[in-house]
């Protein structure tokens, strides 16, 4: 007898194939199973991203921070800010590689973004969020997300130290803005 179940992970897909030996036992056979080309996370930088990222809401959308201060205009610091799911199951995270630096529940991501609007509609001020730790929120990260508006609106994942992991500007900024906008009204999923 065969029994075959599909466990989706971010990186890889497999099938696992669970076949009764004669002695009773059950023998795993693991094997790679064809997936659709469909990307489980897009950058918003690119042109398309609008389209694709309004359509599948489970879809994570992010941008890549660059340095604060780069050594050559558009460096990419290797920090991501990223954006799961939406309405109440909205989560938002900061992440150095695959290294998650800390993460805002959704409470926290409708606190942060109400910030972000009245500092835009007096057309200054800050809006500042503490990152908790992804598998324990009630727990603070030593991690912040931090909105700056003026001539050059900017938003930064800043450490306890003070350190900037990275900022986004311009366009790739507005395009994460909306997308926390539309997300936290699209409901529960």
């Amino acid at each position: 007898m065969t029994a075959t179940r599909v466990f989706p992970s971010a990186a890889a897909s497999a099938a696992v194939a669970f076949h009764t030996h004669p002695a009773g036992a059950a023998i795993a056979d693991l094997r790679p199973i064809e997936q659709p080309s469909v990307p489980f996370e897009i950058d918003l930088a690119d042109p398309a991203a609008d389209k694709i990222w309004r359509a599948n809401l489970w879809m994570d959308a992010g941008v890549r921070l660059q340095e604060l201060r780069p050594a050559d205009p558009g460096e990419r610091s290797g920090c991501w800010l990223v954006v799961c799911e939406g309405g109440e199951h909205i989560l938002m995270g900061a992440y150095f590689g695959a290294h998650n630096l800390g993460s805002l529940q959704a409470s926290d991501v409708a606190a942060f973004s109400s910030q972000v609007s009245a500092a835009r509609r007096a057309h200054r001020g800050t809006a500042n969020a503490q990152l908790r730790e992804i598998h324990a929120p009630y727990r603070f990260a030593g991690m912040k997300l931090e909105y700056f508006h003026g001539s050059q609106p900017e938003m930064r994942v800043t450490g306890e130290s003070g350190h900037c992991f990275g900022v986004t500007r311009g366009l790739e900024l507005e395009a994460l803005l909306d997308t926390i906008s539309f997300r936290l009204g699209a409901g529960a999923l």
